[in-house]
């Protein structure tokens, strides 16, 4: 057998305060961190040329940021209770969605594969999708566009507080966690009943949790919370046929003891 041992490659110096989220880039030349210190730093990292190429600001911590698939955008998401949208390579900004539908704290953001959709999970376990491409002042342009009201495609609401949030690589499913509730959504499911979700019970039958990685479960948080797994419907076509007007949670399954910190899916 080998062993390999890593070794540090380059370090990134910039911030003053605690970094709470990292992300890469596909291509690997570029690094975004986001800041308690109230900024996110996008870095290029080619080998002999690291540097930070641009400061993205909020005005309170920066606790989520992702790029964009194709490398262009970055989104953060922040305690100011704002979504930010910038371009990648110069640091202007986009698009800002803040308002009513953000209801606390950000703590969680990432792009639909396709780039046509930004989500974001609140603290107080919100999850919120916006359409990237709607007419309110869309999509990657050369002037920056704030957005106090554009309304969300769907929101989904868990029972407790949100901790993180992601799309799988071919965007039809979102998993969220919420004190050990790990929320599993279908973008593509045209169901439509909505599910409890605070039960060790199974509410549906549409398994699809294979794939999701859920890491660094803390135990002992809110004491007898156990972890559940939801799977929820999306499509707005699920929310239109259900008298609640609610996505569909599709299934629950036990899956911590204690809250759930961060999660990722795998490439299949």
């Amino acid at each position: 057998s080998v062993s390999v041992s890593g070794c540090v490659v380059t370090t990134l110096k910039g911030h003053n305060k605690s970094i709470l989220s990292i992300d890469m880039s596909r291509d690997k030349l570029y690094v975004c961190t986001g800041s308690e210190d109230k900024t996110a730093r996008v870095w290029r990292v080619e080998s002999g040329a690291v540097a930070c190429i641009c400061i993205l600001n909020h005005s309170e911590p920066v606790n989520s940021v992702r790029f964009s698939r194709d490398g262009r955008r970055v989104v953060t998401g922040s305690t100011d209770r704002m979504v930010r949208v910038w371009f990648k390579d110069t640091g202007d900004l986009i698009r800002t969605y803040k308002g009513d539908f953000v209801s606390d704290t950000v703590v969680s953001v990432s792009f639909s594969p396709d780039g046509s959709q930004v989500l974001a999970g609140c603290l107080d376990g919100r999850l919120i999708l916006w359409d990237t491409n709607n007419s309110s002042g869309s999509g990657p342009s050369s002037s920056s566009t704030t957005s106090t009201s554009v309304a969300p495609v769907l929101t989904m609401e868990h029972s407790g507080r949100l901790s993180c949030c992601c799309y799988s690589p071919d965007g039809t499913i979102i998993a969220s966690a919420c004190l050990g509730v790990i929320s599993i959504t279908s973008t593509t499911d045209t169901a439509g009943t909505t599910a409890a979700t605070a039960s060790g019970t199974t509410t549906g039958t549409n398994g699809v949790s294979d794939g999701v990685v859920a890491l660094n479960a803390r135990g002992g948080v809110r004491g007898k919370q156990r972890g559940i797994i939801t799977i929820w419907s999306t499509d707005p076509a699920s929310a239109s046929n259900n008298s609640s007007k609610a996505p569909r949670a599709l299934t629950e399954v036990e899956a911590h003891e204690g809250s759930i910190d961060c999660m990722c899916y795998s490439s299949n």
